[in-house]
């Protein structure tokens, strides 16, 4: 009877078609039922069901032009098996199904709304019918995103020839390509997977470059603001001034690390590798370690303690396959080390302008 109760509310909700065809229609329901006494008025040979906007037959309400509105049936004792074929000919019920249509409906097992022109989303008291096993909703106008349906044992299920967009949802995937046939927006398993999800990748990978150019571009813009113009000598002793001394320690900011110390750096053999205005490089080589480079700054007394260990923290955070990942830094008023691993693969400018 709850299947019945459906049919009835679909009835009650949508505009039918009209004319004496459907005065036949509904003269074969009602004999396929087994109790229909309240139905009398239902004869062919008599009045139509609707004579302008009147309502010739019980439990009819009639549009003006004479069509079948609604089919109100409820509360008439009626009895029998539904024959299905009888109301599938009744077409193009249209509009929109509210969304509590099939509150209620626990025990419903199968809904067949298919060719018509039902438009608007699938009522969500439709997806929370818990025992559904088959959904024909195809030859429709439905619209919007196909909902994730949770029912297990939903085995027959048809939603071609409609308007849906987007994603289908995983519980709707194993379903045969033909279920989602002629709906323009749809994409993934067992369709053509969406295109929204490769741009998507691209615009995450995008933004991941632009962060680390920008945080790349935070250290640059502290060494040209408080940096000096005037170019280093070229020495074979950059770190040999004295000065250094004890008077600081190396910071690491990478933990995976071997530890040195400020005076390992200090006795490694050092070479030039380059000079500009924001200070010298070295390729420093440790005792019994690896090569470093050890970029030096200078004039670049009004950057304070914080704000230095500030920036080293944002640039050792940073980590992308075409990034060399800062090991450790120094700091003191006068002079700035950054430290990283030294990478036998030559210079930017080398690879630019050749050798």
């Amino acid at each position: 009877m709850l299947l019945f109760y459906f049919l009835v509310t679909a009835c009650h909700l949508f505009a039918a078609s009209h004319g004496a065809t459907d005065a036949e229609i509904l003269v074969n329901f009602k004999n396929s039922l087994s109790t229909n006494s309240l139905l009398h008025d239902w004869n062919v040979s008599g009045i139509p069901p609707c004579t302008g906007g009147s309502d010739n037959w019980v439990g009819l309400r009639c549009n003006d032009d004479g069509t079948i509105d609604k089919l109100l049936l409820e509360n008439m004792g009626l009895n029998g098996t539904i024959d299905m074929d009888i109301l599938m000919q009744l077409p193009n019920f249209s509009g929109k199904i509210d969304k509590d249509a099939f509150d209620g409906m626990s025990s419903l097992k199968e809904v067949y709304l298919a060719h018509n022109e039902f438009t608007g989303e699938i009522p969500r008291s439709l997806v929370l019918v818990r025992k559904l096993t088959k959904l024909s909703l195809e030859g429709n106008q439905f619209g919007g995103n196909l909902p994730d349906f949770p029912q297990e044992n939903l085995g027959v299920f048809n939603a071609a020839g409609n308007n849906f967009k987007g994603q289908i949802p995983t519980s709707l995937a194993d379903f045969s390509p033909g279920s989602f046939a002629g709906n323009q927006g749809l994409c993934g398993k067992p369709l053509p997977a969406c295109k929204s999800s490769r741009k998507k990748t691209i615009v995450i990978i995008a933004v991941v470059v632009v962060a680390v150019v920008a945080l790349s571009a935070i250290v640059v813009f502290a060494c040209i603001r408080f940096g000096g113009g005037k170019k280093e000598d070229q020495s074979s002793d950059p770190f040999g001034d004295g000065k250094m001394g004890d008077s600081g320690q190396l910071h690491f900011v990478r933990h995976d690390r071997d530890r040195f110390d400020l005076q390992d750096l200090l006795r490694a053999s050092a070479e030039v590798l380059g000079s500009g205005i924001f200070g010298s490089s070295y390729k420093a080589v440790l005792l019994d370690g690896p090569a470093m480079v050890v970029k030096r700054f200078r004039h670049m007394s009004s950057v304070g303690k914080e704000e230095f260990h500030e920036h080293m923290s944002k640039l050792g955070a940073l980590s992308h396959p075409n990034l060399l990942p800062l090991v450790a830094y120094y700091y003191r008023k006068e002079d700035k080390l950054l430290v990283s691993d030294f990478i036998e693969n030559g210079s930017l400018a080398s690879r630019l302008h050749g050798n």
